[in-house]
């Protein structure tokens, strides 16, 4: 019997040395700042998205422009154009409409005229050709004009600098080629439009996480005739209902364009803290429009069981059945 409480006293000692090793390694997830991060498309309303690009030695801003109008009203626009080149460069505006290409926010252009662009609703006039001094900056004009057909809505429009010489396709391109670069426009003609829109999905990547950043991807999907901009937070609740996190979303205000493709995916994430287990369940709220502010809200749960956890129970298991086993057989000598 002396010999059974030794080797009795013996596994309680080796699970305590086990349980401290794997303990040990906790510091590896120790608490990180919440953060946020979303997916960065080219259609962001952020402060980046407002500053220029460059291409063939063409700097051109601002990247995208907001305009409100009303019917029958007119504006005029400017988009820069800095020369990096220590010679004169020659260019030309061509113009596109545009359509949201992926749930990515990527611009897909859908054929260019030079000089003007012009339809039922809009007329976009600028300045046919003109000539870059080497490293200066020129403000180039652009002329917006509605009439009483304008219907209110919202209407995409693409600028670009083309390099004299040069050819665009008139088939889908990116804003910046190496024959062109472009400023967007987003231009809303007041009255009665459409804000609508909803979230199509929101979850977590996985339902259960070991360890690391717990991530969330949300598709938002905008139904009415203008841009939207979804914005909010992601508050994080554990088994007992209480808040651990708030999550900034859609910190960068990328854009939801209702043609084409009319909804964007969002992805964020939340580093939890070293000790966090169980369930818990994400609740993201949104807001959108302007004219009308709607609220929205959905929610999702998932499990954080540690890594390091799981595998003390599988060797806690392991030596209590081990136990039992010998246990049982020093009870039959």
């Amino acid at each position: 019997m002396k010999n059974f409480i030794v080797s009795k006293k013996t596994y309680i000692v080796f699970v305590t040395v086990l349980i401290i090793l794997l303990l040990s390694p906790i510091n590896s997830f120790a608490q990180q700042p919440n953060s946020t991060s979303t997916f960065s498309g080219a259609l962001n309303s952020s402060t980046k998205s407002h500053e220029g690009a460059t291409t063939s030695g063409i700097t051109v801003s601002p990247l995208l422009t907001t305009i409100f109008l009303n019917k029958t009203e007119n504006s005029t626009q400017y988009i820069t154009l800095f020369n990096n080149n220590s010679t004169p460069i020659t260019v030309s505006l061509a113009f596109s409409n545009f359509i949201s290409k992926n749930q990515f926010g990527a611009p897909e252009f859908l054929g260019f005229s030079k000089g003007q662009i012009q339809d039922t609703n809009l007329l976009i006039q600028s300045p046919t050709s003109i000539t870059l001094p080497p490293l200066k900056t020129i403000k180039v004009p652009l002329t917006i004009l509605t009439n009483n057909n304008t219907q209110p809505g919202e209407y995409f429009i693409g600028a670009f600098a083309v390099i004299k010489g040069n050819t665009i396709r008139s088939a889908p391109v990116s804003i910046a080629t190496n024959s062109a670069i472009g400023s967007l426009f987003l231009i809303r003609i007041n009255g009665k439009v459409s804000e609508t829109g909803y979230i199509q999905s929101f979850s977590a990547t996985k339902s259960l996480f070991t360890g690391g950043a717990v991530n969330f991807q949300a598709i938002f999907k905008d139904t009415g005739n203008v841009d939207l901009i979804p914005q909010g937070v992601i508050d994080i609740y554990n088994m007992f209902g209480k808040r651990v996190a708030s999550i900034t979303f859609n910190q960068n205000r990328a854009i939801v364009l209702p043609v084409g493709v009319n909804s964007r995916i969002y992805n964020s994430s939340w580093n939890p803290e070293s000790l966090a287990f169980g369930e818990f369940t994400a609740k993201l709220f949104l807001t959108y429009g302007t004219t009308t502010v709607t609220t929205i809200y959905q929610s999702t749960n998932f499990w954080i069981i540690p890594l390091w956890l799981e595998i003390l129970a599988i060797i806690i298991v392991i030596l209590i059945v081990t136990w039992i086993v010998r246990l049982r057989l020093k009870l039959r000598t």
